[in-house]
């Protein structure tokens, strides 16, 4: 099977909406950040948990918590406000539709909604999928009806989950990693 390549992007004006196109979009570190946190930061909170506890499950754990309690307390950034109203404007224009999927868990979901209304980005037509640790092709596929639009792109700026939906969707999927 033939894959499209993942195209490396800084800013949402790079993406081609087409009509009648389908765009599923992360949140962290894609649409969103925070000061400090960034591939750095979790890769030497999972080394620093890794050497204490030898246990791969606790180490993502016990970040993951970090991050928690240091997002609860900031108020979150746009990587690319302008990009991603733009695109967005695109996408309403162009009979398209959007949709956010997240690796938070649904128990944070009241706090990613304060996330959002900070930016003010719109959550209720534009719907957010937490997925927690699910992978997220698996959840595209077995959760939406991709035939019915010409066109399927994938945002994220995680290396894991970018190759997920390309393992699951192949070449009908543009696939584009954020780099902020």
């Amino acid at each position: 099977m033939t894959y499209n390549t993942i195209k490396l992007i800084n800013s949402f004006n790079k993406i081609n909406i087409y009509n009648n196109s389908i765009v599923f979009c992360d949140i962290d570190e894609t649409i969103m950040k925070f000061n400090k946190i960034n591939k750095n930061w979790w890769e030497n909170r999972l080394k620093y948990y890794s050497k204490l506890t030898n246990n791969k499950e606790l180490s993502e754990e016990n970040a993951y918590n970090d991050w928690l309690i240091y997002v609860q307390q900031n108020i979150p950034k746009h990587t690319d406000k302008i990009g991603l109203l733009n695109m967005l404007t695109d996408i309403e224009n162009k009979n398209s539709k959007i949709f956010y999927i997240t690796a938070r868990y649904s128990d944070i979901d009241d706090l990613t909604y304060k996330h959002f209304s900070y930016l003010d980005l719109d959550y209720i037509n534009n719907p957010i999928y937490f997925v927690g640790n699910y992978p997220k092709g698996k959840f595209i596929k077995n959760n939406f009806d991709l035939d019915k639009y010409n066109k399927i792109i994938f945002i994220d700026d995680n290396e894991k989950n970018l190759k997920d939906v390309k393992k699951e969707l192949g070449n009908l999927v543009d696939i584009y990693q954020f780099i902020y």
